[in-house]
């Protein structure tokens, strides 16, 4: 009766639409028939209409075996991209739960910009699945948010990547990394100018606690990757055995 006088409305085409309770829980991502996308499905029921829901895109194989770049093309195996061939990555590999357009790129939009926190909740359990998936129990040592600059995190009040793996336990530490200074917001800039926004921005409060450890490094979106490749790069100047990636969306460039 309450879903049938006050029906949700669809955050992507802002259609009403009716979710039931038998809809609720999220299936086991290795026995969900479709993978990711059932997991998307399920865990969005009360923000996306069932049309707008089948519009995500899983990271599914072939990907890139070193950025997690999607291929265009869905023929083949997993192999190194191009840009992987012609230039060294600071981070080990990265990994994403899907493509950063059409459903995803909205829910983002409206987790990141627009305040909408309680959309964090699905969202880490999507991003959950994806880490279960590609790493082992017990081979990360510290799972580490990419911080905001202090200015801007007062003014959104929270920091998106961090409300991604909070329910982490203990492993999340959001005081490794610091931004030092103010950058240009990368939307927008191409590239060049993404790496040089970043460049020097960022630094490591506890050298001592990154030394020889095996590092998951979160944000929201992998768009040219310059964000993380520069957290990557200081955290591997201090001694990180290994960095690897973890982002919900992947730009396909």
């Amino acid at each position: 009766m309450k879903n049938a006088l006050l029906p949700f409305s669809c955050r992507v085409c802002g259609q009403f639409f009716h979710y039931y309770e038998t809809n609720q829980g999220a299936p086991d991502y290795a026995s969900a028939p479709g993978g990711l996308e059932a997991l998307f499905t399920c865990l969005m029921a009360q923000h996306l209409c069932p049309v707008c829901a089948r519009q995500f895109t899983a990271a599914e194989p072939p990907i890139c075996t070193r950025c997690g770049l999607i291929f265009k093309s869905r023929q083949g195996e997993d192999h190194l991209c191009g840009d992987c061939l012609e230039s060294e990555k600071p981070y080990g590999m990265a990994r994403a739960a899907g493509v950063h357009d059409q459903s995803l790129m909205t829910i983002m939009h409206a987790y990141k910009y627009d305040g909408k926190v309680q959309l964090g909740g699905p969202l880490s359990k999507l991003l959950t699945a994806v880490y279960e998936r590609h790493w082992r129990p017990g081979s990360i040592d510290l799972v580490v948010p990419v911080p905001l600059y202090p200015a801007r995190l007062r003014k959104r009040g929270f920091n998106q990547a961090y409300l991604l793996v909070r329910s982490w336990g203990d492993v999340v530490k959001r005081d490794i990394l610091q931004r030092t200074r103010r950058t240009a917001p990368q939307t927008g800039l191409g590239r060049k100018e993404r790496l040089k926004n970043v460049k020097g921005a960022f630094s490591v409060k506890a050298p001592a606690a990154v030394k020889n450890r095996h590092i998951l490094l979160v944000d929201d979106v992998y768009t040219t990757g310059a964000t993380v490749r520069e957290c990557a790069r200081i955290l591997k100047r201090c001694n990180a055995a290994q960095v690897d990636i973890l982002t919900v969306g992947r730009a396909v460039t």
